[in-house]
């Protein structure tokens, strides 16, 4: 008997090649390679609490998990069945994150005002504005909502001016951030300020 169960174990699956990739900030695909005789894919997601929960069934060899959290961990499984056998996956993680890159411009506004523009990130909820000049460290000086597309400074100084704008989302516990756009730069002239 012990035989026979061996052979059966080593017709009879496991999944392989279980790939979970996060399509966009609240969209994941599991694909997967076909089992043999296999009757139908049971997809399980481990939860919060250390259990499995069934998310879907199905004959198909993918499955899309639409509406998760932007930055939370998810972690997938999946059962090939056949009569009264089945053959499991090894776990495989993924993580929805923000995608594409906060492109930024800088333009002056008169002699001591810089106007910043920046592009959209689909499913950002808010933008991040940080400024650092000579050898200071990056200092966030404000947040925007998700339709700002621009910010004009106050007057400045005279000195050497950076700018950064991160886009976010706060869709989970974590505020979820993109790595910040390119870094732009503006000077403000001793000789201009009146």
């Amino acid at each position: 008997v012990y035989g026979t169960e061996a052979v059966v174990e080593d017709v009879f699956g496991p999944v392989e090649n279980v790939v979970a990739q996060a399509v966009d900030y609240k969209t994941i695909t599991l694909t997967w390679d076909a089992v043999e005789d296999a009757q139908s894919y049971i997809v399980e997601r481990f939860t919060a609490e250390g259990e499995w929960i069934e998310v879907d069934t199905t004959t198909e060899t993918t499955y899309t998990a639409t509406g998760v959290k932007t930055g939370k961990e998810y972690t997938y499984r999946v059962t090939a069945l056949n009569g009264e056998e089945t053959a499991t996956s090894e776990e495989v993680k993924v993580t929805p994150m923000l995608s594409g890159e906060v492109e930024l411009s800088i333009a002056m506004n008169g002699t001591t005002k810089f106007d910043l523009t920046w592009t959209a990130v689909d499913g950002a909820t808010r933008y991040i504005v940080y400024r650092k000049y000579s050898d200071s460290e990056w200092k966030k000086i404000l947040t925007l909502g998700k339709d700002d597309r621009s910010y004009t400074s106050k007057e400045m100084k005279p000195n050497t001016y950076q700018y950064m704008v991160k886009a976010a989302r706060y869709d989970s516990v974590e505020r979820v951030q993109t790595n910040g756009s390119n870094v732009v730069e503006g000077i403000v002239g001793a000789a201009e300020m009146k």
